[in-house]
């Protein structure tokens, strides 16, 4: 019999339910209390390694794999965060911690859904934490948002950063000098910085190749980035702001109406000490002439411009973008909680480029798992999934895509403390599987070439040593079957079959 048959016809908690299973009960029969809990991440990102990172510390028994449907680790702290914030990476020194721990393993290049099932897993662990993150993005719905020339910033961001899914979206960075983004978080500035920021601020960053050589021939010189609220509502935080003010060609403008407040406005904004900050640097960009010559793109009256009540209403283009029409927009309802709502007054805005930042979301990996398709999460109470005992999610699955790393740290965290709370109170199984049916040779045996911890650092090895001699901190390694050749040729980098 196949090890993964075996091994969840003794799993209690398969597909949520208690008591007897396949004729066999939940004593120790099916649990081998001499072994310690065995609990599976899913997402090798910052959710999942925040996740393992907090339940080793909490419970000194418990083993813990993480596993990744790539061959190499830390999710969006390599895919996600803009190259010129290497020390935002540094939490990834925490990561190696864990993952180096004598009590935790990392597999990668296993997926979920393609290469073993949620029923599988569940079978093998004591409890499954999901922590992978979000896959898709929210659109505008809107005409012409199909055309050549708009993309999510998701696919843009994972291109600038080397992530293999995106090495085909080749932008068109040649288009005219205007770009416009849709969203103002942090991502949205992100985007704009990169698209704006001088080659030398980029070039010894660990920025692909590819988009580096695609940013040197671009063509744009302003961005627009486009909220539907106002100045009050942005959820980008002081310090992406701030960064731009600093930087020779990125240097924000805003109307200076937009920030002409209204005294209940004013009130408002003094109650949040955060949100003041933020408000009067704002207040600060829209009272402060641009210098054109510190446009490093050439040209004058580049940078960044922020504009607030407008919501799109259409992409218009032939053969590719030319434009975008807006509503302009009035709000509504408590200042806490505004609601944009449009005017019927329009107005088009001429780009070559247009970048929707409004949003991810997640999707199930397998058709068991409990839901909320309009929210994009697993419905949950404190990273517990509902009615489904011994299944646990962390990061963006469980409560959207929202906050920074420190926020997502507070969510794993949280989870972490739900599992070790369920193991002290007998509420998951106690002990493991029978020793001899041990994931790591279940996964060996799967197909797919596992790459382990060992692998990882030998493709990251190579990455610094290329990045050496290209004077930059790193230069990724964008191709999987690249990937998996130096980590099979490292020792102990694979699973043996």
């Amino acid at each position: 019999m196949a090890l993964w048959r075996s091994a969840w016809r003794c799993n209690p908690w398969q597909l949520g339910g208690r008591g007897v299973r396949c004729g066999l009960s939940t004593s120790s029969t099916c649990r081998d209390t001499s072994t310690p809990p065995r609990v599976c991440v899913v997402g090798g990102g910052p959710a999942g390694f925040f996740t393992a990172h907090q339940l080793l510390k909490l419970d000194p028994t418990v083993e813990v794999d993480v596993i990744e449907q790539l061959p190499v680790p830390y999710g969006l702290v390599r895919f996600g965060v803009a190259p010129d914030h290497p020390e935002v990476k540094n939490v990834t020194e925490t990561f190696e911690t864990v993952a180096t721990n004598p009590r935790c393993s990392y597999y990668g290049n296993l997926s979920l859904g393609a290469d073993l099932s949620l029923e599988q897993l569940r079978g093998l662990y004591t409890a499954v934490v999901l922590a992978y993150g979000c896959s898709e993005d929210r659109r505008l719905g809107v005409s012409g948002e199909d055309l050549p020339g708009v993309y999510s910033a998701r696919d843009f961001v994972n291109w600038y950063n080397g992530h293999p899914d995106a090495l085909g979206l080749d932008p068109l960075l040649q288009a005219g000098p205007d770009a416009v983004i849709f969203g103002q978080g942090n991502v949205a500035l992100d985007v704009a910085r990169v698209l704006l920021a001088p080659i030398d601020h980029l070039a010894q960053t660990d920025i692909a190749s590819h988009a580096l050589a695609a940013l040197v021939e671009s063509t744009i010189e302003r961005v627009h980035v486009v909220g539907r609220r106002g100045p009050i509502d942005v959820a980008f935080t002081i310090k992406e702001l701030r960064e731009l003010t600093k930087l020779d060609g990125c240097t924000p403008t805003i109307d200076p109406a937009a920030v002409a407040f209204s005294p209940e406005e004013r009130e408002f904004i003094a109650g949040d000490r955060r949100k003041k900050r933020l408000v009067g640097l704002m207040e600060t960009i829209a009272n402060t002439t641009p210098n054109s010559e510190t446009d490093e793109r050439g040209g004058g009256g580049g940078g960044t411009n922020l504009v607030f009540h407008r919501t799109p209403v259409a992409v218009h283009g032939a053969a590719t973008v030319e434009g975008v029409e807006l509503e302009v927009n009035a709000l509504e309802g408590p200042l806490d909680a505004r609601l944009a709502v449009g005017t019927g007054v329009r107005e088009t805005l001429g780009c070559g480029a247009v970048f929707r930042s409004i949003g991810y979301k997640a999707v199930p990996v397998d058709p068991s798992l409990p839901f909320d398709h309009q929210r994009g999460v697993i419905p949950n109470t404190e990273g517990r999934v509902e009615s489904t005992p011994g299944l646990y999610c962390a990061g963006w699955i469980k409560t959207g895509p929202t906050g920074v790393i420190a926020t997502t740290m507070a969510n794993a965290y949280q989870t972490a403390r739900s599992i070790a709370a369920d193991l002290a109170a007998g509420i998951l199984p106690k002990g493991g599987l029978p020793s001899s049916e041990n994931p790591r040779d279940f996964y060996s045996e799967l197909g797919p070439l596992v790459v382990t911890f060992e692998g990882w650092k030998a493709i990251e090895a190579g990455e610094i040593a290329a990045g050496v001699r290209k004077n930059k901190i790193a230069e990724k390694e964008t191709s999987i079957e690249a990937m998996l050749n130096t980590a099979a040729a490292a020792s102990e980098g694979v699973l043996q079959k």
